[in-house]
């Protein structure tokens, strides 16, 4: 993958992208469980978990591709704080 521009907006256009992440998952949550889910509870998720808390397969499987994109992305930002 090519990346224009510096490594600093590459990083904040993650972090953005981290963001809408966190949004998704909570609004998930809220609109099929009527429950608030905290930042802090999302960073603990599970595919497990998920599955277990929504009845619905197709969106327990959106869940837990939210989850999976956003901790590939915490992990790429990891990298890239770190080498800059």
């Amino acid at each position: 993958m090519v990346i224009s521009g510096n490594k600093r907006a590459w990083g904040f256009k993650k972090k953005v992208w981290l963001s809408r992440l966190f949004l998704s998952i909570q609004g998930l949550y809220m609109r099929h469980l009527s429950y608030k889910m905290s930042n802090n509870k999302i960073k603990q998720l599970t595919p497990e978990a998920i599955e277990k808390h929504f009845p619905l397969a197709n969106t327990a499987q959106a869940t837990i591709c939210n989850l999976v994109v956003m901790n590939c992305l915490k992990e790429q930002i990891k990298t890239l704080e770190k080498s800059h």
